[in-house]
């Protein structure tokens, strides 16, 4: 075939792999996915790369990684991306250079908490958090060097020290901040993420069983700090996430109404919940706001730009300690409203609404059905309940409580 001639051919990994190297360097482009080549050179190296029109109207080229280090499928997507670039006027290839001297892990990390983390996610502490933790001891790794069995041996790490739990969550962070980098940020890389292993994940079922429970709060009674007593008590008496208690402000809690309007932007849902509060609630809450300064927005405040907790670290750790309870989450309390709630006979559409689970119906919410004094009754049968347990008689005979309990629902 004469040299100028455009070799066209429908590719994929087996037509990639077929090809044998020539005399000369030639390229074959992709009939699926206009302007993506592959680049045959003399000594067989294959490299993926995208021509495509400058706004000024001159041809231009874009590099890839060689393949099949680059898979098929991910030079054919990034060639989407970097099309669709090209149409609205902008240069993959100018990003691309643009990108070359700022190529470490720590620089993709910046990009991500900045552009992406910070503006769209609540949880975006939580990213630093898990960054600052399992990941910014490599942030001057450079991108290209990042390789899948590198990635396989921090995660490895990670469920060694921190259990299979956390190296999923660090897992999922990483594949994001890849991810955006490919499609957004002109970074010109495969996703080294993609094919590490994920471990799986059972549900939950821990709880407090009523021993734990009677020592649990006894150790929150004995506590020396009022802000650990009330945002420990708060929680497993409300059921409410802990991001959700630390953000909760006066303006939305109701004392004399006893209810508690939490707004779409501390759920995890992203839907407002109208709760009611158990009068052992109300009366945590009519104490801290007497002592607390006329202005102050948030019932658990702290001295961070939040303007707000989150949550006692240092008191949890005290208090499962004093109460010798181990591998206790403060989810684990919202877990235990639950299950208490359910095992005091409350109905498992009104637990639902109560958690501010998202039903299976969507916009056809079950407990958006479920009137708001029937909430109430089941809540303060729920703590009363829990009182029931703690306030038992301590001669060895504790309240029945029926063990395996699991109730149904997202985390």
């Amino acid at each position: 075939m004469p040299r100028y001639a455009k070799r066209l051919h429908t590719f994929t990994e087996a037509y990639l792999t077929s090809l044998k190297p020539e005399a000369q360097r030639y390229e074959v482009y992709d009939t699926e996915r206009p302007g993506l080549v592959i680049r045959v050179t003399p000594n067989g190296t294959k490299t993926f790369a995208l021509y495509y029109w400058s706004k000024e109207g001159k041809k231009e080229r874009v590099t890839y990684q060689k393949f099949p280090g680059l898979k098929l499928k991910d030079a054919r997507d990034q060639a989407k991306i970097d099309t669709g670039e090209a149409a609205k006027g902008r240069s993959p290839a100018k990003a691309r250079r643009a990108l070359r001297g700022h190529e470490t892990l720590g620089n993709l990390w910046e990009k991500f908490i900045e552009l992406h983390a910070k503006p769209r996610k609540r949880s975006w502490e939580t990213d630093e958090r898990r960054w600052k933790k399992h990941l910014a001891a490599h942030a001057s790794e450079r991108l290209n060097s990042i390789t899948t069995p590198m990635v396989e041996r921090w995660l490895s790490r990670i469920s060694a020290g921190s259990g299979m739990g956390a190296s999923n969550r660090v897992r999922a962070l990483l594949h994001t901040m890849f991810e955006l980098g490919r499609k957004k940020w002109g970074l010109g890389l495969p996703n080294p993420v993609g094919d590490t292993t994920r471990h799986e994940e059972h549900s939950k079922e821990r709880y407090l069983l009523p021993d734990e429970l009677r020592r649990f709060v006894a150790a929150l009674d004995a506590d020396q700090d009022p802000d650990t007593r009330a945002f420990c008590k708060l929680a497993l008496w409300t059921g409410q996430r802990r991001g959700t208690l630390a953000a909760m402000r006066w303006a939305d809690v109701n004392l004399d109404d006893a209810a508690w309007s939490i707004p779409a932007t501390d759920m995890k849902a992203g839907r407002p919940l109208l709760i009611p509060l158990a009068d052992e609630v109300v009366e945590i809450l009519r104490a801290r706001l007497a002592e607390t300064p006329d202005g102050q927005m948030y019932v658990f405040p702290a001295g961070r730009p939040s303007g707000h907790t989150v949550g006692p670290r240092a008191g949890w750790t005290r208090v499962l300690k004093e109460s010798a309870i181990e591998k206790l989450t403060p989810h684990d309390l919202r877990r235990s409203f639950a299950v208490w709630a359910q095992d005091a006979g409350c109905p498992l559409e009104v637990i639902a609404s109560l958690l501010g689970h998202t039903p299976a119906g969507g916009v056809t919410s079950v407990y958006a059905r479920v009137p708001f004094d029937t909430k109430r009754r089941w809540v303060q049968a729920a703590v009363r309940n829990m009182l029931a347990a703690v306030n038992a008689p301590q001669d060895g005979t504790l309240l029945h409580f029926p063990g395996g309990v699991a109730v149904g629902g997202e985390r």
